[in-house]
């Protein structure tokens, strides 16, 4: 009993995790460059912006697969 309220909190704390970073990132974005007063006309170096979703992805695949691995791993300790 003890490890399953364990692991609920790990996962209640994961997903408040989730949520606020899914909450933050649009307002990171939300406001347009070209309101800076003095915007550089250079494009830059690196599109991070086109694959933060894939990257996203697999972070959460990643975690998925760190708990479903740990999760097995404390059944088995436990028979």
């Amino acid at each position: 009993m003890k490890n399953t309220n364990r692991f609920s909190t790990i996962v209640n704390k994961t997903l408040l995790l989730v949520i606020f970073m899914m909450v933050s990132i649009p307002e990171a974005f939300a406001q347009d460059p070209t309101d800076l007063p003095d915007a550089p006309v250079d494009e830059p170096a690196a599109p991070i912006d086109d694959y933060v979703w894939v990257m996203g992805l697999i972070g959460l695949v990643f975690v998925f697969l760190r708990f479903r691995a740990m999760t097995q791993q404390e059944s088995r300790t436990q028979e």
